[in-house]
């Protein structure tokens, strides 16, 4: 049986690309700029900066996983780093001790409108002088850079539900609903699910706001535990325990 060679074989096309009047010019078929992308990260390390957080997660535009390791006061010979990749944090949740070891959350490479042109640049961006999101309109928005010796540019933001930062805490002193802006320290606790008690984990946190569980008339006695969640950029009081 003869077969008929196709008049424009598939692997090759054979088909110009579509004539482009403002040039001129056939059109390219390669599409320039900047393009978003989409990755899943995990926090891997303590979360102290205000404004970004070290994961661990795979580059799809390097198509490389990046790994985080603490480095060694004194590397041995022949180590590899791991760096991990700084990942801003919302603009709502940038406070240190928002996020957990562990954590996972969607990640986007954002294009921001960067000072004060109009240049966009794959940078979520840090207020100028506000911390979190900017006071105003007037307010400039700059390049967000890791707190290192050497400085790296984020780019990353992490998408996250809001419910960031919700952790049970033991206050410390009273807390007083007719006083909003009052203020206890409180010791990060956690439920032991073997024994069922709640252990101190060693971390704690510094302004602890009543929050919108007190209302005028209400306190807290010292030593209760409480639910706290990062609200406006406080850890303010959402739920309590009491014995």
């Amino acid at each position: 049986m003869t077969i008929r060679k196709r008049r424009q074989p598939t692997p090759a096309f054979k088909l110009p690309s579509p004539y482009n009047p403002m040039t001129g010019q056939r059109a390219s078929l390669e599409a320039e700029g900047v393009f978003p992308y989409c990755a899943m990260m995990q926090i891997a390390a303590t979360d102290d900066q205000d404004d970004y957080v070290i994961c661990r997660g795979y580059d799809p535009r390097v198509k490389k996983f990046f790994d985080y390791e603490e480095t060694p006061a004194e590397p041995p010979e022949g180590y590899v780093a791991k760096p991990g990749i700084p990942v801003a944090k919302p603009y709502g949740s940038r406070v240190a001790g928002a996020y957990e070891v562990g954590q996972v959350f969607a990640a986007v490479l954002p294009l921001m409108k960067i000072g004060d042109n109009f240049t966009a640049s794959q940078n979520p961006g840090v207020a100028a002088d506000t911390q979190g999101h900017p006071a105003d309109l007037d307010e400039l928005v700059e390049l967000l850079y890791t707190n290192d010796d050497t400085p790296l540019v984020v780019n990353w933001l992490l998408l996250d539900s809001g419910s960031v930062g919700v952790r049970w805490a033991s206050t410390n002193g009273e807390l007083d609903g007719d006083d909003p802006d009052g203020t206890v320290s409180a010791d990060i606790v956690k439920l032991n699910t073997t024994s069922g008690e709640w252990e101190d984990t060693g971390e704690n946190i510094d302004e602890v706001y009543p929050g919108y569980l007190l209302g005028t008339g209400k306190t807290l006695a010292a030593s209760t535990r409480v639910l706290v969640a990062i609200i406006d950029r406080l850890h303010s009081v959402i739920a309590a325990a009491c014995d």
